[in-house]
């Protein structure tokens, strides 16, 4: 029998998933897209059996998609999941067990299944490391410190103490009572600080020192394949200055 080909995803970003799905069946290809939020939300039939043999059987819409099944897999990003209840505790709580189904459903695939497998995904997505391999990647990496003083902070990144530098969160997400927010990169100047080191303690996030850039690029390998792509924006968009401004403070 054909295996498939597994695309792990969520509803929303269809507009990713949807073009390659597209191309996969013009091909002849036979494509599982398991929609998380669909599935949690029992939209979509997903079940998980583990026999007395423990021989372990997963099925999306009555499709096997279980590791004999699958030829090749995609993790493309799976969004949280908004339960029916409005206490945040219990929306952290249970989005965390959702977190820990979903590690454990992936962890049952081989690495070398995946286009991206999900593990090495958590291993990059860890920003010192991340500093490190760029390094020795051949990449100029700025100095970068987390600290809990902005004393610390002005003597790693500001030792003339009028240079602009920029914080950004170690994950990128905020949990805002009921909303789930996104936080980017955002510059702090000089005078900034000064109004806030005497009254807050800085959040622990990546502190560097500001580099405007000339361009944005977003470069995937697939074995020894490179592909690259630039990002053009308007000059807004460019200006981190023109952002608005959420300190991020305990």
């Amino acid at each position: 029998m054909e295996k498939s080909i597994l695309i792990a995803a969520s509803n929303y970003d269809e507009h990713a998933y949807g073009p390659v799905t597209a191309i996969l069946d013009s091909k002849g290809f036979n494509v599982v897209t398991y929609l998380t939020d669909k599935a949690l939300s029992g939209e979509d039939d997903f079940h998980v059996y583990v026999n007395e043999d423990a021989e372990v059987q997963l099925a999306y819409n009555g499709q096997p998609i279980d590791v004999e099944n699958i030829g090749a897999a995609w993790f493309r990003k799976l969004l949280a999941f908004e339960p029916i209840t409005s206490d945040p505790t219990k929306k952290l709580y249970i989005n965390s067990e959702i977190l820990h189904l979903h590690d454990t459903i992936w962890d049952l695939y081989p690495d070398n299944l995946w286009l991206n497998s999900p593990n090495n995904i958590k291993r990059a997505d860890r920003k010192i490391r991340q500093l490190q391999v760029a390094k020795l990647a051949g990449f100029t990496i700025p100095p970068t410190i987390i600290s809990s003083t902005w004393e610390n902070i002005e003597q790693n990144l500001m030792p003339n103490y009028d240079e602009d530098i920029i914080v950004k969160t170690i994950r990128g997400i905020i949990n805002d009572e009921e909303t789930i927010k996104a936080h980017f990169t955002t510059v702090l100047t000089h005078e900034q600080i000064l109004a806030m080191k005497n009254s807050v303690s800085p959040y622990l996030g990546l502190y560097q020192p500001f580099i405007d850039k000339l361009r944005e690029w977003r470069v995937t390998v697939v074995g020894n394949d490179v592909h690259s792509a630039s990002i053009e924006t308007d000059l807004a968009a460019k200006d981190p200055y023109l952002a608005n401004f959420y300190p991020l403070v305990f």
